[in-house]
């Protein structure tokens, strides 16, 4: 596979990848909204660790069943990989591995850090955003039933 190729099959998976997200946080922002709206809350966190944080703490008091913190955890690893697709910068790859680097923005010293993706990591992150998107959607489904039976 010539080097075109090769970044165009890297960087399309990526792309993928982080277009896909965006059905997450959607998803996220919506359970988010609808909590708020039952709780008449004006207030709402607007980073990805409140917001998922205010989920959770606000679903464990309406639902003692809700098996949101796996669901919690695996957003958060999700998350951290978009991240780095997103901010990050190609250093290289091959028909193995993409390298890439990005700036770490909360230390005091410049701090760039290095990250490897495999092919099967990168599979993995898109099956694992499938299973979030088929998560936050069960939620969201229950939070709208809930509200509807409130109404």
């Amino acid at each position: 596979m010539d080097e075109i190729k090769l970044a165009e099959s890297w960087l399309s998976s990526i792309g993928f990848t982080v277009v896909r997200w965006s059905e997450v946080e959607r998803l996220i922002d919506q359970c988010l909204h609808l909590i708020a709206k039952g709780n008449n809350t004006q207030k709402k966190p607007t980073r990805l660790n409140g917001k998922l944080e205010y989920i959770e703490r606000h679903l464990n008091e309406r639902l003692p069943s809700f098996m949101g913190h796996e669901l919690i955890m695996k957003t958060k690893a999700a998350s951290q990989l978009r991240d780095v697709f997103v901010h990050g910068i190609v250093e290289g790859f091959d028909n193995e591995v993409i390298r890439m680097s990005k700036i770490q923005g909360k230390e005091k010293d410049y701090v760039r850090e290095v990250f490897e993706v495999n092919i099967v990591r990168l599979n993995n992150s898109q099956e694992n955003i499938d299973y979030l998107i088929g998560g936050w959607s069960d939620v969201v489904g229950f939070l709208i039933n809930e509200s509807d039976f409130n109404s």
